[in-house]
């Protein structure tokens, strides 16, 4: 079926979704099903949400066709509604936000300590400190033809 026979098939089963008959409701659901079922199972990932999520999809639609609007293309108001479900469903199953200041903390206090061999900042501080005193003192001596 080409494009424009679908676009035509569409717009009928919009207006007789509106006026009321389940049989196009049918029909939909036999043309769409498989599209709708892949695009919710592509978001989701998994087979049992997706398959749920298609079915509330088509309730949507049956609930909501009055919205539609019949110069826009049926198949992208049904595919949006399938996309915004399966975001719907993906927020509401997202668990709670963690601070990641939190999780750093946490993880700081659980990690053991391991030996290293590299000097910390405070090493490397110490070490420059010891460098410079000990330049001042060598600057201090006499040299070794002065002391004779």
């Amino acid at each position: 079926m080409n494009r424009q026979n679908n676009i035509k098939r569409d717009k009928l089963l919009a207006q007789q979704l509106l006026a009321g008959n389940t049989d196009a409701m049918s029909t939909l659901m036999d043309v769409y099903y498989d599209a709708i079922f892949y695009t919710t199972l592509k978001m989701v990932s998994n087979k049992s949400d997706a398959e749920d999520l298609t079915l509330e999809v088509f309730q949507k639609v049956y609930l909501n066709i009055h919205t539609y609007t019949p110069t826009f293309a049926f198949s992208t108001w049904l595919f949006k509604i399938a996309t915004n479900t399966s975001i719907d469903f993906l927020r509401k199953k997202k668990p709670g936000l963690v601070s990641i200041d939190a999780l750093q903390h946490e993880a700081f206090e659980q990690a053991p300590l391991l030996p290293h061999h590299d000097p910390g900042p405070d090493d490397l501080l110490i070490h420059r400190q010891t460098a410079h005193h000990m330049r001042g003192l060598v600057e201090q001596l006499k040299p070794f033809w002065q002391r004779l």
